[in-house]
């Protein structure tokens, strides 16, 4: 019973990012403003992810409700399959091609790929791995930072 509601509460979530760039009421969205309402979920893609996810839902401009709610089951179901991949895509996302990331970023991301984390927590993580708010991360230092010892 608490599983599907919890389900429906995820949708609903789905649902209410999309509808509220749904400017139109026509139920879709332009292709390049998907990443709007994926940040409001907390996920983090780059646009060349976003028309590969839309394209295998067969979206080509125009993204419907039922293949963004699709576009992001996959993503969710991506990150439980592969945390290495995602903290990879997730660091390119943010990283805008420099070759490093700030390590208060931390917090972004693991929202991003579905963790709970506080600005505490956050702190603590950096702090125990070494690292300062202010520390600039190549990809494998971000990568240790967000994998579990």
């Amino acid at each position: 019973q608490f599983e599907k509601e919890g389900n429906k509460m995820a949708t609903s979530n789905v649902d209410l990012a999309f509808h509220q760039f749904d400017r139109e009421g026509l139920g879709k969205i332009e292709m390049e403003e998907i990443c709007k309402p994926l940040g409001l979920l907390d996920i983090a893609l780059t646009m060349d992810r976003i028309r590969s996810l839309a394209q295998d839902q067969g979206a080509t401009k125009l993204v419907s409700l039922a293949q963004f709610r699709e576009m992001v089951k996959a993503v969710k179901k991506e990150t439980l399959m592969n945390p290495a991949k995602e903290i990879k895509k997730s660091f390119e996302a943010i990283s805008d091609g420099q070759d490093t990331v700030l390590a208060s970023d931390v917090m972004n991301v693991l929202t991003s790929i579905g963790e709970k984390i506080t600005q505490q927590d956050a702190e603590n993580l950096l702090e125990q791995r070494g690292f300062k708010p202010n520390s600039k991360l190549n990809l494998e230092q971000f990568q240790q930072l967000l994998t579990p010892k």
